[in-house]
């Protein structure tokens, strides 16, 4: 489950359990991801994509995020699972998304999710994408 960040302004992508913030003594503050994963039992609630960017951004930026379980063939009609978007404040340089379990709970396989720099979700503003692993879980 690798992902291409040679010109994506995504410096890296990592799926998490859980999301610490460690406040800086300059006042500025990062994003360290607790149990990192790629892959989480069906029974998870919230996955959490944390993210560095490239550059700090310089004014506010919302970022997007938009996950579909992954199919053989494409299909343009699909729905996404999940959705969410942060605002990064000027000097930000990490965050991260919350993708929230469907109310229909998760389907086992793999997941991807497309990143996007802005509110509005298109192939001019997809900057990276990062997949995950769903799989049911053993007792």
């Amino acid at each position: 489950m690798g992902r291409d960040s040679d010109f994506s302004m995504f410096r890296y992508v990592i799926p998490a359990n859980h999301v610490m913030r460690d406040d800086r003594p300059t006042g500025t503050h990062e994003f360290i991801p607790i149990e990192p994963h790629d892959t989480f039992p069906n029974t998870q609630e919230e996955i959490y994509l944390m993210f560095g960017l490239v550059t700090a951004s310089h004014d506010e930026m919302p970022l997007s995020v938009e996950c579909f379980l992954e199919t053989p063939k494409s299909n343009a009609n699909q729905i996404p699972l999940a959705r969410d978007q942060v605002i990064m404040n000027m000097g930000d340089q990490t965050g991260y998304f919350i993708i929230t379990q469907p109310e229909s709970g998760w389907t086992s396989g793999l997941h991807r999710c497309g990143l996007y720099v802005g509110s509005e979700l298109s192939a001019y503003t997809h900057s990276d994408e990062i997949r995950f692993r769903i799989i049911p879980e053993t007792s």
